[in-house]
């Protein structure tokens, strides 16, 4: 049509002017532009085929108005010609030009901010905004307001000249409406269920009740559509569809009623299963891993279930193609089925590749895969080899894939990709907390240092180094990690401190130096996800009173042990752990088992001789949603006959012995009772509930802790477990790591001290306050 206009323009210009004589004789002498605003007079003559000096063309017209339409940038051309001699013209191309935008205006919305539109329609300053793209936009707008349920919007146009010549205002006049609720939602042709139950089966598409909103979303209707159609199919009606819905209003418009009509069809059960062309595994092994039986109901997801597990048996042996087709023969309601196999050879690993390792070298990467080339393909050794990239803590992302080559082999192809804020953590400033005052500190943490290249990232090898100094603590800490030394799956690293705190305010102070050694070493017995390690400690401390003075030996006759003031202390400890969670920091499935002896003295030496058992436990359960559920639990024993001070166990607040929130650090642990030290015991259990606010970065959490301290084994009693109840939030913070706020309230009295007669005197009887008592932690490291 438009080509029409160009050429009924061009013959009606060139007949107005010389209605008799044949142009196509004349010669172009001169091409003028007008009615340019914005656009370059050198850009429509470059994009018109005539030039000065040529014979005058219809063809050329055409072609040239083609072109110039086709940049987009005019509402309209047309063309004129005059007479200059008896053989030349001089050409006037008349051009209206589309508006450049300036700015975008709104009016009337209120369920939408500007920002929101204007990233939806993505109408920048200075674009052309011919008609059509102004009709983009406002049916843009018109499905974002759709989307949430504002069927009735309405959304009107204008375009003005701004103060600035030559470019134009758009103004977005909208309209809201009412947005429309769902009323009631009734489904037809229903006889197996009750209709309830049909409804429940629809995630996103709900009538409006006071307790949830009955907002209406086209997309997600259908989205429930096909929920009911997938709930009957897992239900044995396989023919079972939604054969048509429809909408209807109130009068006045603000509810909607939905009408959905359904086709059931009979209900099927499972026959007999029959394998055939299999020879790697009998019949008994690959329906043993069907998880649909015979005379259960045929449920389309158990059976894709089915599928999938018999594959999954072959990609376990590096069968990569494998092809499965089944035959289903009825019988009446009932669906005999036939699993046809073809195995093919299994698949040889050639290259296993990483890509997206800007910082940590290839071979970091590598030794956490557990399959080299030549190996035969193994499905949960890829999936293990992911898991443990992870567990390196280097990396937001580890995407692991498969690459098929000419020959059958494959490639296994990890993308990785690093933490944009580093692994490395350097920190100052300073912190407080009840027990050290104010303390200032600076460290620098590399987890991911290469003492080869010490100023380059990246060789898996660990460095720390703190300091902290304030009026109640001062520490200094210097320690290194090999965890793969020769490159074998043996950890070696040391560690140098002093430390000193005054742990009751210029009364008690402790001073400690001291040096660690630590050998560990992967397992792959009895599973690969065991590990041990041993640390030796050889330290000196001491506790005295602010002047200098010792402090007495204490001795407990019925325990039999002695709290020594000072000495050198030579301690081993080991440490068996299985460690099977999902990631490194805010793990969502998997558990974490520890057992933790330490013996001090005897044939090790030094002046402190005990053995110390901790055994903690956590277990990560996915639930609802994205929710979390963390069972956790700690149990310790301490005995000897030499110990230090604080060697026993304290609980109470986030200590990292024994985390009870709702009550102060070191609540529990520290008193004597009838002559004997209840710090002996531990037991402590929590139950959390997490879930994420930002993946991987902040998460919101409510829990339960029980705990308590105890002289001796049989003394425990899981009634005198104190409780507390709280809510908070963890957020890993760039170059400070883990960081944990909570709110607690403990729920029960506790003793603060005992008389000589083993009575005791609680916090209620001291301060006259009573349970629940509030408390606010905060914490920073592992949480």
């Amino acid at each position: 049509m438009k080509n029409v206009q160009i050429l009924l323009m061009t013959l009606l210009a060139l007949y107005t002017f010389s209605p008799a004589q044949d142009l196509s004789r004349k010669i172009v002498r001169k091409i003028w532009v007008q009615g340019d605003r914005n656009v370059n007079k050198g850009l429509v003559t470059a994009n018109f085929s005539l030039k000065s000096g040529l014979p005058f063309s219809e063809k050329d017209v055409q072609e040239s108005f083609r072109s110039l339409y086709s940049l987009g940038l005019f509402a309209d051309l047309s063309l004129g010609a005059e007479e200059v001699g008896s053989d030349s013209i001089d050409l006037i191309i008349h051009i209206k030009e589309h508006p450049i935008l300036d700015h975008i205006e709104f009016s009337g919305n209120d369920e939408f901010d500007n920002k929101d539109i204007e990233e939806k329609i993505n109408l920048m300053s200075g674009t052309v905004i011919p008609p059509n793209l102004i009709q983009k936009a406002k049916n843009q707008i018109l499905e974002m307001y759709q989307e949430k349920g504002y069927l009735l919007v309405g959304v009107e146009t204008r375009t003005y000249e701004s103060k600035e010549g030559g470019k134009t205002i758009l103004e977005f006049k909208i309209n809201e409406g009412k947005k429309i609720k769902i009323k009631t939602i009734t489904i037809t042709g229903v006889t197996a269920f009750k209709e309830k139950t049909v409804k429940g089966a629809m995630e996103d598409t709900k009538e409006d009740r006071w307790w949830r909103s009955g907002d209406y979303n086209e997309d997600k209707l259908y989205g429930d559509l096909k929920r009911i159609e997938e709930f009957y199919h897992n239900e044995g009606f396989l023919d079972a569809r939604v054969l048509k819905h429809e909408l209807s209003y109130s009068d006045d418009r603000k509810n909607m009623f939905i009408n959905i009509d359904l086709f059931e069809g009979s209900r099927f059960f499972v026959g007999n299963l029959v394998v055939s062309g299999n020879e790697l595994f009998d019949d008994n092994v690959i329906l043993k891993s069907c998880t649909v039986k015979r005379g259960d109901l045929f449920s389309k997801q158990q059976f894709d279930l089915s599928r999938y597990n018999i594959e999954s048996l072959y990609r376990e042996e590096g069968y990569l193609y494998v092809q499965l087709n089944d035959e289903k023969a009825y019988r009446n309601d009932t669906i005999d089925v036939t699993f046809r196999l073809k195995e093919g050879l299994p698949a040889y690993i050639n290259k296993v590749i990483v890509n997206g390792n800007i910082k940590t070298w290839d071979k970091v990467v590598r030794r956490e895969v557990h399959l080299r080339p030549g190996d035969i393909y193994r499905q949960s050794m890829m999936m293990l080899s992911q898991r443990d990239i992870m567990q390196l803590n280097y990396f937001d992302q580890a995407t692991p894939d498969i690459r098929t080559n000419a020959d059958k082999s494959v490639d296994l192809l990890f993308d990785v990709q690093e933490k944009e804020s580093g692994t490395g953590q350097v920190s100052a400033g300073a912190g407080y907390s009840a027990r050290d005052g104010i303390v200032f500190n600076t460290g620098l943490s590399m987890p991911n240092f290469a003492i080869s290249r010490p100023f380059i990232e990246g060789g898996g090898q660990k460095i720390d180094l703190q300091l902290e100094y304030g009026r109640y603590a001062k520490r200094y800490d210097l320690g290194f990690t090999e965890p793969y030394f020769m490159d074998s799956p043996t950890l070696i690293g040391f560690r140098g401190y002093y430390s000193w705190r005054d742990w009751y305010y210029n009364d008690v102070e402790e001073k400690r130096k001291g040096l660690e050694i630590r050998l560990g070493r992967r397992l792959k017995w009895p599973d690969i996800y065991f590990k041990v390690y041993s640390t030796y400690n050889i330290s000196y401390r001491e506790y005295a009173y602010y002047d200098g003075t010792l402090l007495e030996n204490k001795y407990y006759a019925s325990q039999g042990i002695t709290v020594r003031n000072s000495g050198y202390e030579s301690a081993l400890s080991v440490q068996l752990s299985r460690n099977s969670t999902d990631l490194p920091d805010f793990p969502t499935t998997g558990s974490v088992v520890e057992y933790n002896p330490v013996i001090a003295g005897y044939l090790l030496g030094g002046q402190y001789e005990y053995i110390r058992h901790r055994l903690e436990a956590r277990l990560y359960l996915p639930t609802f949603w994205n929710f979390v559920l963390i069972q956790g639990m700690k149990f310790g024993h301490l005995s000897g006959t030499n110990i230090g001070q604080y060697d026993n166990f304290l609980a109470g607040g986030v200590n990292y012995e024994g985390i009870i929130r709702g009550y102060s650090d070191r609540t529990f642990g520290a008193l004597v009772e009838k002559g004997n030290h209840v710090g002996f015991n531990l037991v402590v259990y929590s139950t959390e509930l997490r879930y994420p606010i930002m993946d991987r970065r902040l998460y919101h959490s409510i829990f339960a802790d029980f705990g308590n301290t105890f002289s001796s084994p049989s003394d425990i009693d899981f009634r005198e477990l104190k409780v507390g109840i709280g809510t908070g939030i963890k957020i890993q913070v760039p170059m400070l790591g883990l960081i944990g706020f909570d709110v607690a309230w403990g729920l029960n009295d506790y003793p603060e001290s005992y008389d000589t007669h083993g009575n005791p005197f609680t916090h209620q009887q001291s301060t006259g306050e009573k349970p629940p008592y509030f408390q606010f932690h905060f914490r920073i490291g592992n949480l």
